[in-house]
């Protein structure tokens, strides 16, 4: 089985990164989004498959025909609307070029997921590029599991003819449905609560959302983990200072309380935070007892390991997942007008993760079926009936 984007190889040593230039030199191997290294790993802990290492370069379809079984696109919110800039990004658009024809050439079966909207778009295909466009037809006529993030992303693709597409859900939170249906309210919500939050420490038109962040720094005991917004964030730091202990995932603090300086925030929050590897950022959730933040993925790990998440929902990505699992979520106004803590206890109560948990097990016995249905086996094969007993 090939998988599509995969981050690094398997058995892959990432050297030690303590300098902005080492850490920029480490993820191209990966991503400049470390939330992107959640779902991309997700079909490969999912799926029972040989362990191979294929060179992710290799663009041949008899040679993926002879060699694989199957090819698993991993995606997240690709469908984006057409800009002037997209027509000028040849190398883009020449990507997916070449990823159209090599799906159409071969023989493989192909399943895709987690394809999402970027943002609410008028049900015409005029509104995004014409080589996004025939990717998205070459995998509807393709693919035998055409997987897509929730109901916003599917009414799009069927107005528009694309009707093989079907709500799945992130795979990503699908790998460890146990510790999903584990979650429960924190026994208190109190000033010391340990919380882990995320966002864009980045100059934005509108600062609401940065807002908001420093809102929950200021009332809980609180961890800031970067994701994308490490490199903006310290774009003006020395690119050979050491600024990051890689053994533990640390930032130092000194150039982030700067650039909060530069952005008009006294930043509140107690550590910073960068993983380069999901086990390690799981690791690092395990010690704290929720995610409060403005990152989806960023709450996924909290969740994967059966810690309670608010995701704050400041776009349509985050209004379609959080809404197709009945996640807890909250809005950029309603943290500026209210007190975080007592969002934390509406919002983590056992009656909404009880709805979180029945609503998930819905969503779980669905994509179960579909994969099985499809020939794929899991690599822990968990029943839905076993994930119905957990809700309670």
């Amino acid at each position: 089985m090939l998988f599509h984007r995969v981050s690094g190889r398997p058995d892959q040593i990432l050297s030690p990164a303590e300098t902005l230039a080492q850490i920029e030199e480490s993820v191209r191997l990966t991503s400049r989004n470390m939330g992107n290294l959640v779902h991309l790993e997700a079909p490969q802990k999912l799926f029972r498959h040989k362990p191979v290492a294929p060179d992710q370069r290799a663009t041949d379809a008899a040679e993926l025909d002879r060699r694989f079984d199957a090819i698993v696109l991993g995606y997240a919110n690709m469908i984006r609307p057409r800009e002037e800039k997209d027509n000028r990004d040849s190398r883009n658009i020449g990507a997916r070029g070449r990823e159209t024809a090599l799906l159409a050439a071969t023989r493989c079966e192909i399943v895709a997921l987690g394809i999402g909207i970027q943002e609410a778009l008028e049900p015409n295909p005029d509104v995004v590029d014409p080589s996004l466009f025939a990717l998205l037809s070459t995998i509807n006529r393709r693919a035998s599991i055409f997987g897509v993030r929730g109901r916003e992303t599917e009414a799009w693709l069927h107005a528009v003819g694309l009707t093989n597409a079907r709500a799945l859900g992130c795979p990503s939170l699908f790998v460890y449905p146990r510790n999903i249906m584990s979650i429960r309210s924190p026994a208190t919500v109190v000033p010391s609560l340990r919380v882990a939050t995320a966002g864009r420490l980045t100059r934005q038109d509108d600062n609401r959302r940065l807002e908001a962040v420093v809102r929950i720094g200021q009332r809980f005991q609180t961890s800031y983990v970067f994701q994308n917004d490490f490199f903006s964030t310290l774009q003006a730091a020395d690119p050979q200072e050491v600024i990051y202990n890689d053994a533990t995932g640390e930032v130092s603090p000194e150039q982030v309380k700067r650039r909060g300086v530069e952005l008009g925030f006294n930043l509140p929050f107690n550590d910073y935070w960068m993983f380069r590897s999901t086990e390690k950022w799981r690791g690092f959730a395990t010690g704290n007892e929720a995610f409060f933040g403005d990152r989806f993925h960023g709450g996924v790990v909290f969740m994967q390991v059966g810690k309670p998440a608010i995701i704050v929902q400041a776009d349509a990505r985050v209004r379609e997942l959080t809404s197709f699992y009945d996640l807890p979520t909250a809005t950029v106004d309603e943290l500026l007008n209210n007190d975080p803590q007592d969002i934390m206890r509406e919002r983590l109560s056992e009656a909404a993760l009880r709805q979180m948990r029945e609503t998930y097990a819905k969503r779980y016995r669905v994509f179960y079926d579909v994969v099985r249905e499809a020939g794929l086996e899991f690599f822990n094969d968990i029943p839905p009936d076993e994930i119905d007993r957990m809700v309670d």
